[in-house]
């Protein structure tokens, strides 16, 4: 009998463990632990939680709601919207995944959207008529879809059933004031904050309209009202400060303002810090935003806020620092890093950047942010190839990501490639499709492709959602490109009365004045407009190009002076000096320029290229063949480092065999660059391959640079095409008779007979 009790024991004991290990107990333990940490507002750790949950019952809709609340409490709406939409295939009666879905779905700006809201919504209501949140939230769909007397009609019934509904009554109170019936939406709102017992939202919801409608001292009575509800609320705290102010009442401000950083809610304790920088009081407000974050060690946002302050008071080594310190605590800390990454960028410190984030990367492989980050990167450096890959990988990782989408295609529009700017575009998830900013990158893309038809239409649908000054932009262009000129001017002038530094603006509107034939007209309006803003680096830069293109650059080099003592860390007026020098002869002026932008840029490729070519010029060989390799090395898809060492190998360090290395993949990455054949055709004739040669030099046969013209004349004495080389070569003489390639070509013209 104790044998067969022990057995019986000994079975229910493995019976047991066996469901303590079973999915659903397993699964059930992981929702437990990550509501746990969600109430304690661990977002990250409560997802991991759900997603150990998910992987436990991957078909279990609840683990992917539970999973797309702490992505979006965390911030992250671009996670939590693919897995709404997998909760919703798994279980389509899933009320709190319907109701998410549609708030998501409503806050969008495509009407497509608000109709797809609309639908889930009725299925909630089919199970849960009474439901007062989704009555509200039907009516708010109600109103977007443009059905607005529905809409109203809706809130009144759920005020009716809910006479005590406070959403309800604030959405009709909103109706009311978008139909410009205020006295009603007063009336309404009143009769919330006369409700017992006394309502917090119902007086910041009061008071908020009356700041609304100018009326300070009624707004300050209800935030006040509020505070006797709540004394430590930070939202009525926060919007008694800032109606205090507007009643000139600055020390009641500063006092609430201090209370609001001394409270547990750290949503508003800044706003002391940023009362002390706006009125001028910077190092004050450094103090206090580093008392707050040595206080709360541990806010991300405290140290944001901080080291954004310190970069804008050029105290990059303070930022650098704080983020060392929190490293030191936590290696791990991918915030910090990626934090790191955005100082040292705006540093120039490219290296160090990249290194941050790919430290970020190794922490979290498929983070697309950081490849996005990544990509931003590449862009400062000018690598437009490398930028391509990190951000296609973004995209890859993350559909949603539309910054990095965006990016893309302004990337593929600067490289001539519209088509695939615009199948980027059109590739972005459906809830993203009527979204503003891609509708205007849409517009710039099919301009890019001279779609004019779809371009004008694209224009019309962007301004059914706001007047922007892209959407300005885009309308000048097409008034440019269909020769409307004054109506492009027109246009032009109201977005530079907006934003007077939009240099887009300035450049279409030199466009339209070149258009006509109005040079001369242009000039004195755009030196007025230099003269109306001489501490602006990037018009007085501006400016000086447009004085260099019309052969005038005495007076360039006097814009560029001007937008250097503008803003004397401005790069591209530098540039632009040390260029200028190069191109008058002033070698030894432009390239002590050039070297001191490239200490303080060292990772500028654009400065490094500068003063490459200038060695390359004044006989420092080694050098020059140096910051080329410096380039290819950051760089490898740089065609034109590759393609001048390889031209510099050739004909001044007589090493072919290396030299033609580089042609080579100079021609793969940019088949179509005359420089490019040029050196390749050259490299293959200075080694006896004279047909293959000709085979990229004639290519270059209506080209108009003398030493190009030589080198395909000689390539046609040696193929035996006589004739075609003396053509060419009279036209080469007539270019530049002084060249040493003429010598040799009229030797081989000599020697060549008939």
């Amino acid at each position: 009998m104790n044998k067969r009790l022990i057995s019986a024991i000994f079975l229910i004991g493995v019976l047991l463990s066996g469901c303590a290990r079973s999915p659903e107990v397993r699964q059930a333990r992981f929702l437990r632990r990550g509501k746990n940490l969600y109430a304690k507002k661990e977002y990250a750790r409560a997802a991991l939680e759900f997603k150990n949950a998910i992987q436990v019952l991957p078909k279990n809709a609840e683990a992917y709601y539970q999973l797309a609340l702490a992505y979006l409490a965390a911030g992250d709406e671009g996670s939590a919207i693919p897995v709404l939409m997998k909760a919703s295939q798994l279980d389509p009666k899933h009320t709190g995944v319907q109701m998410k879905l549609a708030g998501l779905m409503l806050f969008n700006g495509d009407s497509n959207l608000a109709a797809e809201a609309q639908k889930r919504l009725g299925t909630v209501l089919a199970m849960t008529p009474n439901d007062e949140e989704a009555l509200n939230m039907m009516a708010a769909a109600e109103w977007r879809l443009g059905r607005k007397k529905d809409a109203e009609q809706r809130l009144t019934d759920v005020l009716n059933r809910f006479p005590k509904s406070l959403r309800a009554s604030m959405a009709l109170a909103k109706v009311k004031i978008i139909g410009s019936d205020l006295a009603g939406a007063e009336k309404i709102l009143k009769e919330c904050a006369a409700q017992r017992p006394p309502l917090l939202d119902a007086f910041l919801a009061l008071a908020e309209f009356y700041a609304l409608a100018g009326r300070v001292a009624d707004a300050s009575q209800q935030f006040q009202a509020a505070l006797q509800v709540q004394p430590e609320n930070a939202e009525a705290l926060a919007g008694y400060g800032t109606v205090a102010l507007a009643l000139g009442k600055a020390e009641e401000a500063v006092a609430t303002y201090k209370r609001l950083a001394a409270i547990t809610d750290s949503r508003f304790r800044h706003l002391y810090a940023t009362y002390l920088l706006q009125t001028g009081k910077a190092a004050e407000g450094i103090v206090e935003l580093e008392r707050l974050l040595k206080a709360d060690p541990a806010n991300r946002d405290a140290r944001t806020r901080l080291i954004g302050v310190y970069l804008q008071a050029n105290r990059g080594s303070d930022a650098e620092r704080i983020l060392a310190e929190a490293l030191k605590k936590n290696p791990k800390d991918r915030h910090a890093l990626t934090q790191r990454s955005w100082v040292y960028t705006t540093k120039g410190k490219y290296a160090e950047a990249q290194a941050d984030l790919l430290a970020v990367l190794r922490l979290e492989p498929g983070s697309a942010q950081a490849h996005y980050n990544l990509a931003r990167i590449h862009l400062a450096r000018g690598a437009a190839l490398q930028a391509r890959a990190e951000l296609n990988e973004a995209l890859k990782l993350d559909a949603e990501l539309l910054p990095a989408r965006i990016d893309l295609a302004r990337l593929f529009i600067a490289m001539r490639a519209g088509r695939e700017a615009l199948r980027t575009i059109e590739e972005a998830p459906a809830a993203q499709r009527g979204l503003l900013p891609v509708i205007v990158q849409r517009n710039w893309a099919l301009a890019s492709i001279d779609d004019i038809d779809g371009f004008r239409k694209g224009i019309a649908e962007g301004l059914k959602l706001g007047e922007t000054n892209e959407l300005l932009l885009q309308s000048a262009l097409l008034n440019l490109v269909t020769n409307r000129q004054q109506d492009a001017r027109t246009i032009l002038e109201k977005v530079l009365a907006k934003s007077p530094q939009d240099l887009r603006a300035l450049g279409l509107l030199a466009r339209s004045y070149a258009a006509t034939s109005q040079n001369a007209a242009l000039l004195p309006k755009l030196q007025e407009y230099a003269a109306k803003y001489p501490a602006s680096a990037p018009i007085q830069e501006f400016v000086g190009e447009y004085l260099l293109l019309n052969n005038r650059p005495a007076e360039a080099r006097n814009a560029f002076v001007a937008a250097r003592r503008g803003d004397p860390a401005y790069t591209p007026a530098a540039l632009a000096l040390a260029t200028l020098d190069a191109q008058e002869g002033k070698l030894a002026d432009a390239k002590k320029e050039a070297s001191e932008l490239l200490a303080l840029s060292p990772s500028s490729q654009t400065v490094r290229m500068l003063l490459a070519k200038i060695e390359h010029v004044t006989g420092d060989y080694r050098g020059a063949a140096a910051h080329y390799q410096q380039i290819i090395d950051a760089d490898p898809n740089d065609a034109m480092a590759h393609n001048n060492l390889a031209y510099l190998l050739l004909e001044r360090e007589n090493r072919p065999d290396e030299a033609l290395k580089l042609a080579q993949r100079a021609v793969e990455l940019a088949p179509n660059d005359p420089d490019v054949q040029d050196t390749m055709g050259w490299i293959l004739y200075s080694k006896g391959l004279y047909g293959a040669a000709l085979q990229h030099l004639e290519q270059l046969r209506d080209d108009g640079m003398a030493v190009r013209q030589y080198h395909l004349s000689l390539a046609y004495f040696k193929t035996g095409k006589v004739a075609q080389g003396r053509e060419v070569l009279k036209r080469a003489m007539r270019l530049d008779p002084s060249l040493p390639e003429a010598k040799l070509a009229q030797a081989l013209s000599a020697t060549s007979g008939n």
